[in-house]
C-alpha cells in the first residue's frame, strides 16, 4: 500500500481555520458551502482540505452544480455526444462560478 505522508498538526489546524473562513465568507455571499463527503451530493461550494504533506496539500474550493445538471452532462459525455449543449452549459457554469468564487475571496 502507499505511506502517505500527512502535514503536521500545527499546518492541519491552519488549514482548518483557513478553511472556515473560506466558509463563512462564501456562506455570507448566500452560496450553500458544504465540506467534501463521499457519501452524499451536494451543490453548492465544496470545500475540500488534503492534508497530505506534498505539493498539493492546502483548502480547495469547487463549485458543483446541481446533480440533475451534473447527472445530464455525465451521460452525454457517456454517449459519445460531446457537442451536445447539456455540457457546454454546465462547464460554463462552472467558469463562472469559479471566477465568482475567487472574486468573493479575495
Amino acid at each position: 500500500m502507499f505511506n502517505i505522508r500527512h502535514v503536521s498538526a500545527n499546518v492541519e489546524e491552519a488549514y482548518k481555520k483557513l478553511a472556515a473562513l473560506v466558509h463563512s465568507a462564501l456562506e455570507a455571499a448566500g452560496l450553500p458551502v458544504h465540506y467534501t463527503s463521499v457519501n452524499s451530493f451536494f451543490s453548492g461550494a465544496e470545500i475540500e482540505i488534503d492534508t497530505g504533506d506534498d505539493d498539493a496539500g492546502g483548502v480547495y474550493v469547487k463549485w458543483r452544480p446541481s446533480e440533475q445538471l451534473s447527472s445530464a452532462a455525465a451521460e452525454m459525455v457517456r454517449q459519445g455526444k460531446f457537442s451536445d449543449p447539456v455540457i457546454k452549459h454546465s462547464g460554463s457554469i462552472g467558469l463562472f462560478m469559479r471566477d465568482a468564487i475567487i472574486a468573493i475571496l479575495m
